[in-house]
């Protein structure tokens, strides 16, 4: 049967090697050059594998060029290969009994051909063509280790020529840890902290990368912006994706609107002609249960038709409950569907729709300004809700044209719906918590679209990879909040006795009772180059063009303002035979303020200059990536809240300089590896209000992680792992003025997984195993902590 992705052919036009230099010289024709290419003697060192990466070692070392989807060779394995041979005798042995061929065409190119039942004849082509293989960024991944990405270049680029710092967490790495959101999945990733104010009631995922929020326009799904703002925000669900990539710095060249510290891409998982069957449950603390499926397959016989269908149910409680010992409930429905169309080997269509309610609280514990934990919510029994719906649907269109050019088009439709009230606690007084009413209805909708064209060509020397696109997003944002009333009584620590309070009665702050549209579009084009098989160097420029209005509905005042201006961006690179390549990059970044000041008005753009100087080498007799980045970043513009005039004020510029190291590592069969470091120094280096020289908040100096995990697979521990790891962050202010300062924690995970036969699987995972509390965030009037230990049983049936 014919095999989807597999097929599909990413060209690129191939320098010649040495051995194709030759043959042309000794005969003017194809056939010649290709008797030539066959029996050239190589010598290769290539030790058991995966199929894949044998052949990526065999590319290196005999100076071939292979692109082609990993997903297309199914997983299979390669046994050792050592000694002086022909290159035909190397891909045949490679090859043996995997249920594929090979032949060379036209121009030297290699075609891998899948075998029929009775070995004769073809029923799946893969055209092989230019130097190390370049695996579909959207696929599984096996273990921890990716080498593609899509999220840094949108071109599908290996990791080790992207010329910026990306982490990439697998769905293996997320399994393995029971990452249950984004925020858990990023936990052991170089220089991104996600401990703010602990780990959000509401299930969403904000996170500080290089001393810089991501809050509104930090989080990407599918290579697209995530809708949302204010209080309706988009809560991810980790059990639906296959990946997340973290692109770290300045990406406005690419993505337009995007957190200069970087951005966090996540990958929807999607149909996949390989696909297993999964069933799973989970029971754990504070009364969690979940039920998840992970189904899909081929509609018609020649699977030119798939679906996938991924869909969880679970229930569950707070770690605190309220001081009457009500406990708040915290559930979630969550189902997507996706569709795969490929008519023929050169158009895909992929159809991908999600929808997720959640019914769930919006408070904290409370922790005084002193950091003592009274052990409850300081809510009411009556009025303590957060209710979010959320859907999406999005289309991604691929069309290859020819050789050198193909087409892609994405597009997807958001709609945010919040509702949320309930009664907070702001300081405490003496042996009481003073409390105000919180009311919240926020709605967004949002339509977000990408269209690209691609040309892969030679022109001299020079291999090109071109890009060129035009972006946009239409949005609209309502929101009526009604927070902060503060007639409500004070509750009693001792002896907690309730207002009654059961809704909101208050009024609707003005400033924050408004309808609010975004249009922004975007035009870009990047040229990414390699010169002499050793060399890359890459430009690009991006044209944005952004605009908001403001409508308030009580003064009935109305604001706009566009913005618009040229960003771009730069590097080069060298990739040495022994698979180290350095690099250095330029970017800039251009961000329009949502925030308005004390009379309304809007603020001028912010705006970033980011230089980094990088390390990356992904060895050939290993699978392992290690990554290394000093950068340094400085944002203008920056806007602050100042507590004291109870308004936004833009008066600050933000210098950001640091070194981030990262490995992954499958050291052996058995022993996987995820290990890094971050040091960073986020300084005010401009700030009207007399900030100036201080640390900007949130901005950990060290940052540490480590995770191990080992699987035995043989003797009577045959099918067990464990898995282990230590996060580390430094201290670190909280607040502009430096006088809040959250002292350093170091955390404990673990795992323990058990195969049970080739479709049962059992395994447990704990999360601050030593149940430390730890401060993450403190004000004049309170604190907030990190969770404490969990842990949760999973069972899961595949087949």
């Amino acid at each position: 049967m014919r095999r989807l992705v597999a097929t599909t052919l990413i060209s690129g036009s191939a320098l010649l090697s040495p051995w194709q230099a030759e043959a042309s010289n000794i005969a003017t024709d194809t056939a010649s050059g290709v008797e030539v290419a066959q029996s050239s003697m190589v010598t290769v060192d290539i030790p058991a594998q995966s199929l894949d990466r044998a052949l990526t070692s065999l590319a290196d070392q005999a100076n071939l060029k292979l692109f082609f989807p990993s997903e297309g060779l199914g997983g299979l394995e390669a046994s050792e290969l050592q000694g002086e041979m022909p290159v035909d005798a190397a891909l045949t042995t490679l090859l043996r009994g995997s249920g594929y061929t090979w032949r060379y065409t036209d121009g030297g190119t290699v075609t891998i051909e899948k075998l029929s039942a009775n070995g004769e004849g073809v029923l799946d082509t893969i055209h092989v063509q230019a130097s190390a293989l370049v695996a579909d960024p959207t696929s599984p991944v096996e273990g921890y280790i990716a080498t593609t990405t899509n999220t840094a270049t949108k071109t599908g680029t290996s990791i080790v020529e992207a010329p910026q710092s990306i982490s990439v967490v697998t769905r293996d790495e997320m399994t393995d840890r029971g990452a249950a959101t984004l925020f858990e999945a990023t936990r052991y990733t170089a220089g991104v902290f996600g401990e703010a104010y602990g780990k959000d009631p509401r299930g969403y995922d904000s996170f500080y990368m290089r001393g810089f929020t991501n809050y509104e326009t930090g989080e990407f799904r599918d290579g697209l912006r995530v809708s949302g703002g204010n209080q309706a925000l988009y809560a991810a669900e980790a059990y639906g994706l296959e990946r997340v990539d973290i692109l770290k710095g300045s990406s406005n060249t690419l993505y337009g609107q995007a957190n200069v510290g970087g951005i966090v891409n996540s990958t929807t998982k999607r149909p996949h002609p390989d696909q297993k069957q999964e069933v799973r449950l989970e029971y754990g603390d504070w009364n969690h249960v979940s039920g998840a499926f992970d189904i899909g397959g081929a509609m018609i016989e020649d699977q030119s038709a798939m679906f996938r269908l991924v869909g969880l149910a679970s229930h569950g409680n707070y770690e605190y409950d309220l001081a009457n010992g009500d406990e708040v409930d915290k559930d979630r429905l969550y189902i997507a569907p996706s569709f795969l169309l490929q008519p023929n080997d050169d158009t895909k269509l992929t159809i991908m729709t999600d929808y997720t309610r959640d019914e769930r609280g919006g408070n904290y514990v409370f922790v005084d300004a002193q950091g003592n934990n009274v052990g409850f919510m300081p809510g009411e029994p009556g009025f303590e809700y957060y209710n979010n719906d959320q859907f999406t649907a999005g289309i991604e269109l691929d069309h290859r044209i020819n050789d050198t050019w193909q087409v892609r088009q994405k597009t997807r439709y958001s709609s945010l719906d919040v509702e949320a009230g309930g009664v907070f606690g702001w300081r405490r007084n003496g042996n009481n918590i003073d409390r105000y009413v919180n009311y919240t209805d926020n709605e967004v909708r949002g339509v977000v679209v990408d269209n690209q064209v691609q040309a892969d060509l030679e022109v001299g020397e020079v291999e090109h990879t071109i890009l060129m696109g035009v972006d946009g997003e239409y949005e609209i944002n309502e929101l009526r909040y009604g927070g902060e009333d503060y007639t409500v009584s004070s509750l009693n620590i001792s002896n907690p006795v309730y207002a009654g309070t059961n809704a909101f009665t208050g009024t609707f702050k003005s400033e924050y009772d408004f309808d609010q549209t975004n249009i922004e579009y975007g035009f870009y084009a990047q040229d990414q180059m390699r010169l002499n098989d050793h060399w890359l160097v890459s430009l690009g420029g991006r044209y944005s063009n952004a605009y908001r209005k403001m409508e308030y509905n009580q003064t009935g005042v109305v604001s706009e303002n566009t913005e618009d201006a040229f960003t771009g961006q730069a590097a080069i690179s060298y990739e040495f035979e022994n698979g180290l390549v350095p690099y250095v990059s330029y970017s800039q970044g251009f961000n329009i303020n949502n925030n308005v000041d004390v009379n309304g008005q809007t603020f001028d753009p912010e705006e970033s200059d980011q230089y980094e100087l990088g390390l990356k080498y992904q060895p050939a007799q290993m699978d392992a990536l290690f990554t290394a980045s000093l950068f340094q970043l400085t944002k203008t513009n920056v806007v602050t809240y100042d507590s004291a005039a109870l308004a936004y004020v833009q008066s600050e510029e933000v210098r950001s300089r640091g070194l981030e190291l990262e490995a992954k590592v499958a050291a052996t069969d058995a022993l996987d590896l995820v290990a890094s470091y971050a040091f960073t120094k986020a300084e005010i280096t401009e700030s009207e209000k007399g900030n100036s020289g201080n640390y900007a908040p949130y901005a950990p100096k060290h940052m540490a992680s480590l995770w191990a995990k080992y699987s035995f697979d043989q003797g009577a521990l045959n099918g067990l792992s464990i898995g282990s790891g230590v996060r580390y962050n430094g201290g670190y202010y909280s607040d502009e003025a430096n006088l809040y300062r959250a002292d350093s924690f170091a955390l404990f995970d673990a795992s323990l997984n058990y195969q049970i036969d080739p479709n049962w699987a059992l395994g447990v995972n704990a999360t601050n195993l030593f149940d430390d509390q730890y401060i993450t965030n403190c004000s004049q009037y309170r604190c907030y902590i990190g969770d404490g230990r969990r842990v949760i049983a999973n069972l899961t049936y595949n087949w």
